[in-house]
């Protein structure tokens, strides 16, 4: 078993299925990371620390019916790998798909599945 690398603050919100309630800080450290992935993908280039932090999913949404999702993969999968510290004793990826059935055939629908050690941790969803 990984042993914990350090603790973050618990940053679950209310409304999160996860939420538990009373808990400031852990050292869990798989939720760590959970978290600071969620940060750094939901975070646009430049709103913190400068241009280089953040995953500009703007861009392919509005780009990927011009190219493969290989671009958005390794994109996301750089910024895990250097902006989220408690990745690093574990295998994580983030696999891009695409929504065929959001309810709005003017939509574009496209997200990320991340794994970890091989097994789906959560996915995230972008649309326009």
């Amino acid at each position: 078993m990984i042993q914990p690398i350090g603790k973050d603050l618990y940053l679950r919100a209310p409304g999160d299925p996860n939420y538990q309630e009373g808990i400031l800080e852990s050292n869990d450290s798989i939720e760590n990371a959970l978290q600071q992935i969620r940060m750094v993908l939901l975070t646009r280039p430049g709103e913190v620390l400068g241009e280089d932090l953040g995953f500009n999913a703007e861009k392919y949404l509005f780009e990927f019916e011009f190219s493969s999702l290989d671009d958005m993969e390794k994109d996301a999968n750089a910024q895990i790998n250097e902006y989220v510290l408690f990745s690093k004793p574990y295998q994580i990826t983030a696999s891009g798909f695409t929504m065929e059935d959001i309810g709005d055939p003017y939509k574009v629908g496209l997200g990320l599945d991340i794994k970890i050690d091989g097994k789906s941790a959560f996915a995230t969803m972008f649309d326009l």
